[in-house]
């Protein structure tokens, strides 16, 4: 699932499409999206693309008038920026024809994801209870946030209404780095824990974001491209361990992250 780090180089794909003028959208499959009952048609076309906004997963488009595009690419969704001569990608589910020669494709294999209009991005957000984005949340907040959870850490980190944009894969990378147990429960956490919590977090995530959320490119001693049960910890050599966490399959140490009592 499409992660911060993703979202952020999907909002640098759309930064492409900026000052432009949106000419139509053709949504082409109906069943994910139907354009004119979103209000698509109604108040893109015409309109001029200013600027971008990601908050956790979803990405903001802002038009010249008061509308924006809200996107969330649930599964496999991501967004391709390209000339009209081009080949449209296979499983599209929404073309932004622009003015400029250029198509924004919207594009996802499967159903799951969406895409909105809103007049107001701020009550957006507060309906759909986004809560601050990882890499713009302060540490104080972030340690505030914390200290009145009564979840497990890795709980925690993914729940979109406390912090935005972390899932399963970069939660188990921020826990790996900090040598925290996915499921040591936050009011066990001492403040230096927290603190470098709240570091690795931006660490990870900014270098995910400049790798281009490419594995391949991950540092030696991060976990994710290891991220296998029975493969070799980067850090100590033991096997990492497979773990069920509220539904949701997740990896680490055992012994680099072992639960405090």
């Amino acid at each position: 699932m499409p992660e911060l780090p993703d979202v952020e180089i999907f909002r640098q794909e759309a930064d492409k499409a900026l000052d432009s003028v949106v000419e139509s959208v053709d949504t082409t499959d109906t069943g994910f999206v139907d354009a004119a009952k979103n209000g698509l048609t109604r108040h893109l076309p015409g309109n001029k693309l200013k600027k971008t906004l990601r908050r956790g997963k979803y990405l903001f488009l802002f038009t010249e008038k008061k509308y924006a595009v809200a996107m969330h690419f649930g599964m496999t969704g991501y967004l391709q920026y390209a000339n009209k001569k081009s080949e449209t990608p296979k499983y599209v589910k929404c073309i932004f024809d622009l003015d400029n020669d250029h198509r924004l494709f919207y594009v996802s294999k499967r159903k799951l994801g969406s895409i909105e209009i809103t007049g107001n991005v701020d009550e957006f957000i507060r309906y759909h209870d986004i809560g601050p984005d990882a890499l713009e949340i302060g540490e104080k907040d972030f340690m505030d946030a914390i200290k009145n959870s009564r979840s497990g850490i890795k709980s925690f980190l993914t729940n979109q209404s406390l912090i935005s944009g972390i899932g399963n894969i970069y939660a188990d990378e921020i826990l790996f780095q900090a040598r925290i147990h996915p499921k040591q429960p936050t009011g066990r956490l001492k403040e230096p824990q927290i603190k470098d919590i709240y570091e690795q977090m931006v660490r990870v995530l900014e270098t995910a974001i400049e790798k281009h959320a490419d594995t391949d490119k991950f540092p030696d001693t991060f976990l994710l491209p290891r991220r296998k049960e029975g493969e070799e910890c980067p850090s100590c050599g033991g096997e990492i361990e497979k773990i069920r966490i509220s539904g949701r399959t997740g990896y680490y140490c055992p012994d680099c992250q072992s639960k405090s009592e």
